[in-house]
C-alpha cells in the first residue's frame, strides 16, 4: 500500500510540471508574438479591447464585378446530334468516343440487304418500262405519219398518243422510283457533317435504328462537336442583368484547371428570364477566345464580369461596416482612450464588391474603425 502511494504522489508530480512547462511557454510565445493570436494573448490579458481588430479609412481602387459559374459546351452551331435518315439495323460503327474526325469521314454503316433488293426491283422496272415506252413510240410516230396522209383515223391516232404518254409516265415513275432507293443507300453509309470529336455513341451494333421522321424522332446514333470553339452558359439574377452588356470582355477560370486564365465575349443576353436553382435571372452565353486545349465540355467555369472600376476611392473593408435595422450604414471608431467606448458613426457608402466599399460620407480618412461590433457604445 506505502508503494501505490509513492507511485500515485510521483504521477501526480509529473503532470503538475508539464502543465506549468505548457503555461510557461504559452505566455513565452504570446510575449514573442506581440499578442498576434488571440487564444494565446487571453492567457495574458483579459481586456477585449486590447485585441479589437481594426481597419483604417483609405483610398484603394475597387474592382466591382458580378461573378456567376457555369458549364462549358461546345457551341450550339459547332454540334451535331446523328440520327439515322432510313430505318436499318447498325451493321458497323467505325469510330469510337474521343476519336477526332473529318468532314466525309465514314461513321457508321446500316445493313442495305433489303435496300439492294428493292434496288434490283426498281432496275428490273426501269428497263421494262423502258422497253415499253420505246415501242409505244416507234407505233406513235407511225400513227402519226399515217394520220397527216389521211390513212388513219382521228381515234386510231388518239389513242396510240395516249399509250405513247402512258409509256412515258411509267418511264418516269420507274426512274423516280429507282432514283429514290438509290438516295435510301447513300444514306446508309452515314458520313461525318464537319470536323470534330465523338463525344457520344449511344447505340451498338446490331441494334435497329429507326429514321428520323422529324428533329425529336429518329434513333439518335451519336453527338459530335468541334471542341475549338466552346461557350459558357451563365445564369444572371435580375438585379444585374442590366450591368452586363453584350460584346463584353469577361475572365474565366475553370475550377479542374487551377490557374489557367481565360477570356470570353458576351454574345448572347437571353431577352426572358428563366427560374433557377429558385433564383429568377437571365441566361448570358459567352464565347471563350483563348481556349485551353484542356479544356473540355462539361467542366464549371467562373466567368467575372466587369462592372465598374473606381481608383483612388475612400474605402473601407465590407467587414467594418454594420447595417442597422432602419438599413442605415454605420461603423465604429476606435476611441484614441482604450478606456472609452467605440463612437458609432452613420455612412453612406457607394460601389461595392465582395471585399470593399466606397464610404461617400460619415468619416474621414485615416480614421481606425472596429471589424466587430462593440457590445457597448455612445454615438458620435
Amino acid at each position: 500500500m506505502l508503494y501505490g502511494c509513492s507511485l500515485y504522489s510521483l504521477l501526480g508530480v509529473k503532470k503538475a510540471f508539464w502543465a506549468l512547462l505548457l503555461v510557461v511557454v504559452l505566455a513565452a510565445l504570446t510575449f514573442a508574438l506581440g499578442g498576434k493570436f488571440p487564444i494565446l494573448a487571453s492567457l495574458s490579458s483579459s481586456s477585449d479591447k486590447d485585441l479589437a481588430p481594426t481597419a483604417k479609412v483609405e483610398r484603394r481602387t475597387i474592382n466591382a464585378t458580378i461573378k456567376s459559374a457555369g458549364d462549358v459546351a461546345p457551341a450550339p452551331e459547332r454540334q451535331v446530334e446523328i440520327k439515322a435518315e432510313v430505318s436499318a439495323k447498325i451493321r458497323s460503327i467505325k469510330v469510337i468516343i474521343g476519336q477526332k474526325i473529318k468532314k466525309g469521314d465514314l461513321l457508321i454503316e446500316l445493313d442495305d440487304k433489303d435496300l439492294l433488293t428493292s434496288k434490283s426491283t426498281a432496275d428490273i422496272q426501269v428497263e421494262g418500262t423502258k422497253v415499253s415506252l420505246n415501242r409505244s413510240q416507234r407505233n406513235f410516230e407511225r400513227a402519226q405519219k399515217l394520220y397527216d396522209r389521211k390513212l388513219l383515223s382521228q381515234e386510231e391516232y388518239e389513242n396510240a398518243r395516249s399509250e405513247r404518254d402512258s409509256s412515258k409516265n411509267d418511264f418516269d415513275k420507274a426512274q423516280s422510283n429507282l432514283q429514290q432507293v438509290l438516295d435510301q443507300l447513300s444514306k446508309t453509309k452515314i458520313l461525318a457533317p464537319i470536323d470534330s470529336t465523338v463525344l457520344t455513341i449511344p447505340v451498338v451494333e446490331g441494334q435497329v435504328a429507326i429514321a428520323a421522321a422529324s428533329v425529336n424522332s429518329g434513333t439518335s446514333l451519336m453527338t459530335v462537336a468541334d471542341l475549338s470553339k466552346m461557350n459558357i452558359s451563365a445564369h444572371i439574377n435580375q438585379v444585374d442583368i442590366a450591368k452586363i452588356h453584350l460584346q463584353e470582355k469577361v475572365d474565366i477560370a475553370v475550377d479542374s484547371l487551377p490557374g489557367v486564365k481565360m477570356t470570353g465575349i458576351v454574345y448572347l443576353i437571353s431577352p426572358i428570364a428563366v427560374i433557377k436553382n429558385n433564383v429568377k435571372g437571365f441566361t448570358v452565353n459567352i464565347a471563350i477566345q483563348n481556349l485551353d486545349a484542356r479544356v473540355r465540355p462539361g467542366m464549371t467555369a467562373n466567368v467575372t464580369f466587369p462592372v465598374i472600376t473606381l481608383p483612388n476611392a475612400l474605402s473601407l473593408p465590407i467587414s467594418a461596416i454594420f447595417t442597422e435595422d432602419d438599413d442605415q450604414k454605420v461603423v465604429y471608431i476606435q476611441p484614441v482612450d482604450p478606456k472609452a467606448a467605440a463612437i458609432r458613426k452613420p455612412i453612406e457608402i457607394g460601389v461595392t464588391n465582395f471585399d470593399l466599399a466606397e464610404i461617400k460620407s460619415g468619416v474621414k480618412e485615416g480614421e481606425a474603425v472596429l471589424l466587430t461590433r462593440p457590445s457597448k457604445n455612445k454615438g458620435g
